[in-house]
């Protein structure tokens, strides 16, 4: 239990929280929630998927354009595609090409 005191007094205690101790541990972080992502009302959105093996960053359109920053490990690339699939551009960093 973490207590605090109006203006320092003993007298007036407030619980503002509760710390994890050895007999009551923090819960294990559910690998589900290692993927993020924020939607626009117009379905814009910004996507952070921070699982093992893949880290990326994506960010879409709600016409379907997107951009990948993937950092994945050796990967170090960024991608830009189109709505249809049909073109986009990959950077990549490692390969030191486009």
């Amino acid at each position: 239990m973490l207590v605090a005191f109006e203006h320092g007094d003993l007298r007036f205690p407030y619980i503002i929280g509760c710390l994890w101790s050895a007999a009551a541990l923090p819960p294990i972080l559910d690998p589900a929630l290692q993927k993020r992502e924020i939607r626009s009302k117009s379905g814009h959105t910004l996507a952070y998927d921070d699982s093992e093996g893949r880290q990326t960053v994506t960010l879409q359109s709600q016409g379907g354009h997107s951009i990948v920053l993937d950092d994945t490990a050796g990967a170090a690339k960024i991608s830009i595609t189109d709505s249809t699939t049909k073109f986009s551009v990959v950077i990549d960093l490692a390969a030191q090409k486009i």
